[in-house]
């Protein structure tokens, strides 16, 4: 199985007016897209599922499953309770996606790209 987390914003500007109508529109839009784009490019044997994420923290259906089915083969070899383990399995996939979104962020702003010995004078 190949697992592609896509975060995606239901503000952007081709999705926004259809999203206010129907909010799992842009999760179902990028879901599409993520076939689209590994179609024909990973061998037969292995399955593709995406798992797509808002910015605020919307997961699609099939990406919430898919989730939860790898929380419940956790919970089976372990000793903890299942609650507890989905808690934290989802409070450490929300830090992650957080983090790397921030260093993305971060890559692609100007002030990435200044001299560190910049005091302040431009």
């Amino acid at each position: 199985m190949a697992f592609d987390i896509t975060v995606v914003s239901p503000l952007r500007q081709d999705v926004r007016a259809r999203a206010l109508t129907d909010p799992k529109f842009v999760l179902q839009k990028s879901r599409d897209a993520k076939f689209r784009k590994y179609e024909g490019k990973l061998p037969p044997e292995i399955g593709l599922i995406p798992l797509v994420v808002t910015t605020f923290g919307a997961w699609e259906e099939d990406a919430y499953s898919n989730l939860r089915e790898i929380v419940a083969h956790q919970s089976r070899n372990s000793a903890s309770n299942s609650n507890t383990l989905t808690k934290q399995f989802f409070q450490r996939l929300s830090v992650c996606l957080q983090r790397e979104n921030g260093s993305l962020l971060f890559d692609r702003s100007p002030l990435s790209t200044l001299n560190p010995s910049v005091d302040g004078e431009m």
